[in-house]
């Protein structure tokens, strides 16, 4: 197989090397089935790897675009680079004016070979998609249009736990996250060896017969996710904005992306900014969840974020019994001639369950807790209703209405339901290996319970999951005061 060529795509194999080698780390759980697999561990910089970021300035205005009162400058913290008002803007100014012609995505202009290639990716991997894109225009190399802009993405992304070594991704302690990075792990080892392997030297290749491995496919998979934006909504290609994409997160923003009818997108001031400043675009109402598989960092008592659980019954039992509420009606009382043969739920719990979505073969059994308000909805309404003695008590109540925070059935339900809920919250802190306080002082202090410096990945895991843990706590708080504001106070 061909290798590539010395002067602009001689780089390209190390550079991604250098950017992925932690994926094994990451995938330590997939590996160990992939005998003989092996990739060096992740260079965790963010350092730039071509020219300098001004370039891109430059680059954008001669294709056509303007760029007004902003220049990008390293973080304060060394985290990377970031764009800044470089004078005193003011609202509404457009700071960033990008042209389509520099908006890095795929259309039905692409070249058919990439565009096969792309089909055989799933709709939810929508950053793979774009990532072959990239991994067309890297190869190129100066041939590219975007090779200004492809040369100035980073070596390395800080912080994605599909870098993590074995020990930071276990400290997450976290099922839903960790389950999301072995689920892209598999994928990417798999895709890389069955679709991109065979390419090189054939018809169907894009590549101009480079070989892209693992390696490389996980360097633009890191890259896109953490950059791209989905203009055009969930159903349209992601696209990489040159320069607006140096732009931080903030829920506070104080710039925002505005598309223009000719497919054109400027970057204006939500108000005026002082010289110096940095610019801030919120990159969506995101949980921790998405914010640190996708882009490398957690946001403290984020107002988006919510701890994921699984709805079932034997969870609710184990609730039950935890909260002391053996003796209280639930579904394990079986009412005969009217239970289903395959379950001990009456026929009308079951059929309420179904109009929430929890019960039935296509159920969507995720529901969550924390947040405002501190309970799912349709997880309150689950547990009110499998509460209640018998349908008599449902009746004139609108299914749409159960969950509401608050509105109760009746005050003897409520405290059953809200203590069930409760005992969850204390199950589910129990099953992380550290209380709030023990990772408090280990981030506060930068070492572990040995005395050892934490790493940076280790400390991104450790603030990830005290976040989880002060969601179920502040749940907890809410329940607690409801319970005492129920007419009679019987909790």
């Amino acid at each position: 197989m061909p290798h590539l060529q010395p002067n602009h795509l001689s780089q390209f194999r190390q550079s991604a090397q250098r950017s992925t080698q932690g994926l094994s780390a990451c995938c330590w759980s997939v590996l160990h089935l992939i005998p003989g697999q092996h990739f060096r561990q992740l260079h965790a910089s963010t350092a730039l790897q071509g020219d300098s970021p001004a370039v891109l300035a430059q680059w954008v205005q001669q294709q056509g675009g303007k760029v007004d009162g902003v220049t990008v400058q390293p973080a304060g913290d060394g985290t990377g680079y970031g764009l800044w008002s470089a004078q005193d803007l003011k609202q509404g100014q457009s700071l960033v004016h990008l042209p389509k012609q520099c908006q890095l995505t795929y259309d039905d202009n692409t070249k058919p070979e990439l565009l096969a290639l792309v089909e055989q990716v799933p709709q939810a991997l929508w950053g793979a998609r774009l990532a072959l894109q990239v991994l067309s225009h890297r190869v190129q190399g100066s041939q590219s249009a975007f090779d200004p802009y492809i040369r100035n993405l980073p070596v390395g992304v800080a912080g994605l736990p599909m870098f993590f070594g074995r020990e930071p991704l276990r400290a997450l302690e976290y099922a839903p996250v960790t389950r999301q990075v072995q689920m892209r792990c598999q994928w990417l080892l798999h895709f890389a060896r069955e679709a991109l392997q065979p390419l090189p030297g054939t018809a169907e290749d894009p590549f101009s017969g480079n070989l892209i491995d693992a390696n490389a496919l996980g360097w633009a998979l890191a890259v896109v996710t953490s950059r791209a934006f989905r203009v055009g909504g969930p159903s349209q290609p992601a696209a990489m904005l040159p320069l607006i994409d140096m732009c931080n997160h903030s829920f506070a923003p104080n710039c925002k992306l505005q598309p223009l009818g000719d497919g054109n997108l400027q970057l204006i001031a939500l108000q005026d900014i002082p010289h110096r400043q940095p610019l801030l675009l919120s990159y969506g109402g995101l949980s921790n969840d998405f914010l640190l598989m996708d882009y490398g960092f957690v946001v403290a008592n984020n107002p988006f974020d919510r701890v994921q659980l699984s709805f079932n019954l034997d969870m609710l039992e184990a609730a039950k019994e935890v909260a002391h509420l053996q003796s209280s009606q639930l579904w394990s009382t079986k009412n005969q001639g009217t239970s289903s043969a395959s379950t001990d739920l009456p026929i009308w719990q079951e059929q309420a369950l179904t109009h929430l979505n929890l019960w039935g073969p296509n159920a969507n059994l995720e529901v969550t807790l924390g947040g405002v308000p501190p309970v799912d909805p349709r997880l309150l309404a689950a547990i009110r209703i499998l509460y209640c003695k018998d349908p008599s008590e449902l009746q004139g109540r609108a299914l749409a209405h159960l969950g509401a925070w608050g509105a109760f059935l009746n005050p003897a339900n409520e405290v059953r339901a809200l203590r069930t809920i409760a005992a969850i919250c204390t199950m589910l802190l129990s099953q992380w290996s550290s209380v709030p306080q023990e990772d408090q002082q280990a981030l506060s202090l930068g070492m572990d319970s040995a005395g050892l410096p934490l790493s940076s990945d280790m400390k991104l895991a450790m603030q990830f999951r005290l976040e989880k843990k002060r969601l179920l706590l502040h749940a907890v708080n809410e329940i607690s005061k409801q319970i005492q504001a129920l007419p009679g106070n019987k909790g």
